[in-house]
């Protein structure tokens, strides 16, 4: 029992980190081709010269809320799920 429990939160982990990794790289890809449109459609003399530049900074800028986006998506959500599930089942 114990060593089943102990297998389900290693690949329960894994697939949570694989998720969030994914979850990641999609949110920021997004993100990254918002600011690009938005870029395009600045007036010439506030742009700037480098689009690559601007959306790097406005990228660092919002690094955290992509973290804890991609967190949210791939741990916190399927673990309240889970115990929402187990707890409706065991007690309703």
């Amino acid at each position: 029992m114990i060593i089943s429990l102990i297998r389900l939160i290693i690949f329960a982990t894994i697939g949570m980190s694989i998720a969030y990794l994914m979850a990641r790289y999609y949110i920021s890809s997004a993100l990254r081709e918002e600011l690009e449109r938005e870029w395009q459609e600045l007036p010439i003399a506030v742009r700037g010269p480098s689009c690559d530049l601007w959306v790097g900074m406005r990228m660092a800028r919002s690094a955290n809320s992509i973290r804890l986006r991609a967190f949210l998506i791939a741990f916190a959500v399927p673990t309240l799920s889970g115990l929402a599930i187990i707890l409706t089942i065991n007690f309703l």
